[in-house]
């Protein structure tokens, strides 16, 4: 019985994190490898952007503007992790890291409140802790 359940929930997660990232994305998230993956060199550019956002949002975190690009990027850089080619235990953990922070700042962010809980969602099911959470 429950080898038969871990089986039913490992393709469920497979699927899950099959899916190809929203259309529409901002930044270099396509490859040229499987459809919906994203390369180092575009993960290493959306976490370039992310972390020029964050020093910026840590100065005028009043400014609407700068407010608005960091959580643009930290949208970005975590559908980047979640789509890139590292193991999974970096790529989904990084992910809700940056989900976390975006909905730090916004918590009705339709997208990374989505990606977060279904990522979360997936750890549940395998009877796993989410990482991050206590």
């Amino acid at each position: 019985m429950k080898v038969g359940f871990l089986i039913i929930v490992a393709i469920i997660a497979g699927g899950a994190f099959a899916q190809t990232p929203p259309t529409g994305q901002k930044g270099p998230m396509q490859t040229k490898g499987a459809p919906g993956q994203v390369s180092d060199a575009a993960l290493k550019k959306l976490e370039a952007a992310y972390t020029t956002a964050k020093a910026s949002y840590a100065k005028k975190p009043k400014d609407s503007k700068v407010t608005k690009s960091f959580v643009d990027a930290a949208y970005a850089v975590g559908m980047g992790r979640m789509y890139s080619n590292l193991p999974p235990r970096q790529k989904y953990s990084g992910a809700l890291d940056a989900f976390r922070e975006v909905l730090k700042i916004n918590p009705k962010h339709k997208g990374a409140k989505d990606s977060y809980e279904m990522i979360a969602n997936i750890y549940k099911q395998m009877g796993r802790p989410v990482p991050g959470e206590k």
